[in-house]
């Protein structure tokens, strides 16, 4: 698989070269999405494309967190399970351009976190 050889033998660079090509293709597949195209469904059951952005950006934002406060010696945070899915659903109604700078945001800041 390629995670074990990403991840086998501390290859962080290769990682980060494909997350940053994978973000990349994401940002430029969703740059021209209208309000309406966003509130489309996905091919996931009960959710819009909207939702998978506010995920994703909100993911990342956690992730970003845990990266910060291990940078700094201190415990990751945990979230209650129910918390996040009425940030998800308030993230969702969000404009395109929004959403779209919420996903560049979240990324970026990510990735100069785990840099």
């Amino acid at each position: 698989m390629i995670e074990d050889y990403l991840f086998d033998g501390g290859r962080p660079q290769e990682l980060r070269l494909q997350l940053v090509s994978s973000t990349q293709t994401l940002l430029g597949d969703t740059i021209g999405l209208s309000d309406d195209e966003w509130q489309a469904p996905s091919r996931l059951p009960g959710w819009t494309r909207a939702h998978l952005a506010s995920h994703l950006a909100q993911e990342a934002n956690r992730v970003l967190a845990v990266s910060e406060r291990l940078q700094r010696g201190v415990r990751p945070l945990s979230w209650a399970i129910s918390e996040p899915d009425r940030e998800l659903e308030a993230a969702s109604r969000r404009s395109a351009v929004a959403l779209q700078v919420a996903l560049d945001t979240s990324a970026s800041q990510l990735l100069t976190s785990l840099d």
